[in-house]
């Protein structure tokens, strides 16, 4: 009986997304603790891949990830005035210069229908 593989996905996907928020907004303190986070929840998901798990032994591993959860969360909290700064600022920037410039031209070699290759009306 495996009642537990929700948890397993939940576990693999704040991984994935601990993962995320280190490499795009994390700087050195939490970076480190989201480092501790996941390397918690890689604990939890190996022993969950044993096969003969008893209840008490799941209740045990469930409730070692509750606090890791809410670790991620207070992390994801702190780091989300930065990640909002930062979208802010790209909005503010708008679209670099090459792909607003890259905008209106077709590729080489092609014209546009209707038009010539000097970029005058066919006639």
């Amino acid at each position: 009986m495996r009642p537990m593989r929700p948890i397993r996905l939940v576990l693999s996907g704040l991984v994935v997304w601990a993962g995320l928020a280190c490499a795009a907004f994390a700087q050195n303190g939490e970076a480190q603790r989201l480092d501790g986070a996941r390397a918690a929840l890689e604990r939890i998901e190996r022993a969950l891949e044993r096969k003969e798990l008893s209840d008490a032994a799941l209740q045990a591993l469930r409730a070692d990830a509750e606090p890791v959860a809410e670790e991620i969360e207070d992390i994801l909290r702190a780091l989300e005035p930065r990640r909002e700064a930062a979208r802010l600022r790209l909005e503010q920037l708008g679209k670099p210069e090459a792909a607003k410039s890259d905008a209106g031209k077709t590729e080489p070699g092609k014209t546009e229908p209707g038009k010539t290759e000097t970029g005058k009306p066919a006639p």
